[in-house]
């Protein structure tokens, strides 16, 4: 992709030309005189970058291999009868291959180890690295100065994909599977052409296994070493090794190869390879203000996207170049399936290109979930699965062939595609219109108050990060924030911040006479100005004053405040209320009795009154009756005396609780005080009567 550079300006006048002309013939000398230095800086990096890819050092298993103890399997000396089966193409098991038990089970062994890394390495790099080894190129390595090598180097001849299938769930045995595919070792082709000066004709070669009507590989060991004659000690050992081969980086030093000088028309490529012009053009950002990408005739995302993924979308297709981060989990799967769909509607092509093969199944199964997998031509296992590729390719091409098949159209007619494209940018358009309404009342400007909603979601976000968020339980209505415009806002906040420097918040607030006061508007104000003016001039003291007098032999707390004297005259109007009803001598008798005679007949046991007669202190009603008419309530009071109760009921009319009437006919059973004063503490009970109608009775509750 080409670099946009600016032209003379608009407002340029007739002078201005001959001075725009010289600048330009000016760019396009500097132009000219950069292009050999551009083109030798990415000839230099091209170098620098295939001879880290071919890695002719002693890591590359394809060109110095070496026996593992667990990596890989010799098959050289199995039963050869499982050989033959074998390279036949023909599903082997391993049992039939090695057949002595002590040797099959190390092999068995061996298969397994080589079976998890396959699956390992195709799992998380998406590479095929399962092969058949057959043939074991070695020569010697002299240096420059005349030493040899101690290492020789052992190079695969041929290749075969093999992969191992464990059978049963313990994994008793293996089964290997050839690919029907062929090649020549394309690492030992690259050392014998950059290293020795050999090339090698690698179609003819591979043709020469099938010359026979059964594969075998002997010619070929024959036609390489006549061709590799001049290479010291070259020879080829007839083994068979299954092992775990990667050649995943020579196809891209066979791409550097190919493209040689076009690489530095490409900015990028420049770029990276330290060009200071590419540079700054990749640098430059395209302006996408004019688009919109709401718009739905050219909104043509296919996945839910947010704002930094449109814009990175966007971007490309304005012909930037850049880089996406992100941590996992961000959306980077999605925005590459948004932007493929997107290139593809724009007529161009993509070449998606991962590490780990389930960063591709990811994008790729995105597509295919909204019905784009057709976009999608799956180049896995490179040049090894060429012949997969071509089958996808054409079924992709059946597809979109008009026609029928099955007696179904393979595609839809212009006029039904036409409604459904038609119908489809309606509803978009209208989801658009929801989305900019929604956006907008985000984000505008709310008057009187000058903030947008989003801004206020802040700032309340930001308050509850605090290590103490404030509270408030102040709820304010429309019509009072309606009259909060900034100037009021600002002038109640500095009103707000002079009366928190004067007065202590901080605290309980029990040191403040004002505090806990609802005031609530400037009426209430002004009356309690009016109340503290009335009062500031001593009587809440000398109220005060009286009231203690009045209170000095009245057991209870001092009240601190104001407040506190309204409980006080509560609790003795209560009191009052209560010697309306009862004799003083109720409040002479014990605590404790009251306590024991309400108490349950578990609680009277454990305080030492198991006594089956009704508890001393009080009256309990009788539950003979649901209608509360006909009771009998005894009422027993305690007697210094030892004497048995002698106690008569009280027959009163109407349920319990309630007075009984002056007239009534029956006998009231109450104490009779002891002469010395006090009441005796004795349990034992003395009860006296006299007539109901000569003396006031107090309630049936009593």
């Amino acid at each position: 992709m080409g670099s946009v550079r600016d032209g003379p300006a608009a407002g340029a006048t007739t002078a201005d030309a001959p001075t725009a002309d010289r600048a330009s013939a000016d760019r396009a000398s500097a132009g000219r005189a950069s292009a050999e230095p551009r083109a030798t800086r990415v000839a230099a990096a091209r170098a620098a970058w295939t001879r880290h890819l071919v890695d002719l050092g002693g890591r590359n298993t394809l060109l110095w291999y070496r026996d593992l103890p667990t990596g890989t399997l010799d098959l050289t000396t199995a039963h050869p009868g499982g050989v033959a089966m074998l390279l036949a193409g023909r599903p082997t098991r391993l049992s039939d291959l090695v057949r002595e038990p002590v040797t099959f089970d190390e092999a068995r062994r061996r298969a397994r180890a080589i079976a998890a890394k396959s699956r390992e390495l195709a799992q998380e790099r998406g590479i095929l690295t399962g092969f058949l080894a057959i043939g074991l190129a070695t020569w010697t390595v002299r240096l420059p100065d005349g030493r040899t090598v101690p290492r020789a180097p052992a190079a695969p001849v041929l290749l075969r994909s093999c992969s191992l299938r464990a059978t049963g769930a313990g994994q008793a045995d293996y089964v290997l599977d050839l690919g029907s595919e062929v090649e020549i070792n394309p690492v030992l082709v690259h050392y014998l052409a950059s290293e020795q000066g050999i090339t090698i004709d690698v179609a003819a070669l591979e043709a020469l296994t099938s010359s026979a009507p059964t594969f075998d590989p002997y010619p070929v060991y024959a036609e390489l070493a006549r061709v590799c004659a001049v290479v010291p000690d070259f020879a080829v050992a007839p083994r068979l090794v299954v092992g775990t081969f990667s050649y995943s980086k020579l196809p891209m030093v066979a791409d550097l190869a190919a493209q040689g000088d076009a690489l530095a028309e490409h900015d990028v490529v420049a770029a990276l390879a330290g060009d200071p012009e590419a540079l700054r053009s990749v640098r430059v950002e395209p302006d996408t203000s004019h688009l919109d990408p709401h718009d739905p005739e050219t909104d043509l995302l296919v996945l839910d996207a947010d704002s930094s993924q449109r814009d990175a979308i966007e971007a490309v297709r304005a012909g930037s170049h850049l880089v996406v981060h992100g941590p996992p989990g961000t959306g980077k799967s999605q925005t590459i399936a948004n932007l493929v769909a997107t290139l593809a509607a724009d007529g161009r092509r993509v070449l998606f290109v991962a590490e780990k093969r389930a960063a591709i199944d990811a994008v790729v199964g995105r597509l295919e979930r909204v019905g784009l997998g057709g976009l999608v031509l799956d180049l896995h296992a490179g040049a090894r699965g060429g012949r997969r590729v071509v089958t996808e390719l054409v079924d992709i091409l059946d597809q979109l062939a008009p026609g029928r098949a099955g007696g179904r159209p393979r595609v839809p007619d212009a006029v039904t595609a036409g409604s459904r494209a038609t119908a489809a940018a309606a509803v978009r358009r209208a989801a658009a219109g929801r989305l900019e309404d929604h956006v907008r009342g985000l984000h505008d400007v709310r008057e009187p108050w000058g903030v947008s909603l989003h801004e206020v979601q802040e700032a309340v976000s930001a308050f509850s990060g605090l290590p103490t968020p404030p509270r408030s339980r102040v709820r304010l209505s429309g019509t009072v924030l309606a009259g909060l415009d900034r100037a009021a806002v600002t002038s109640a906040a500095a009103a707000v911040a002079s009366v928190a420097s004067l007065a202590d918040w901080d605290g309980s607030g029990a040191g403040d006479p004002w505090f806990g006061a609802g005031i609530r508007s400037a009426e209430e104000a002004a009356e309690a100005g009016k109340r503290a003016i009335r009062l500031a001039d001593g009587s809440v003291d000398a109220t005060a004053r009286t009231l203690a007098d009045v209170f000095r032999g009245v057991t209870l707390p001092e009240p601190p405040t104001t407040s506190g004297w309204g409980r006080v005259l509560a609790t003795v109007a209560s009191v009052r209320d209560t010697l309306e009803i009862f004799r003083p001598e109720v409040f002479d008798i014990p605590l404790g009795d009251m306590v024991t005679a309400t108490g349950s007949a578990a609680h009277r046991r454990s305080v030492g009154s198991g006594d089956s007669w009704p508890a001393p202190a009080v009256a309990r009603r009788s539950r003979s009756s649901s209608t509360g008419r006909g009771r009998r309530t005894p009422l027993c009071w305690p007697t210094s005396s030892g004497s048995t109760p002698d106690c008569r009921a009280l027959r009163h009319p109407g349920p319990l609780g309630r007075g009984i009437p002056r007239s009534a006919p029956s006998t009231l059973v109450r104490p009779s005080p002891p002469a010395g004063g006090g009441w005796p503490t004795s349990t034992s009970p003395r009860c006296v009567s006299e007539s109901a109608s000569s003396q006031a009775l107090p309630p049936a509750s009593a």
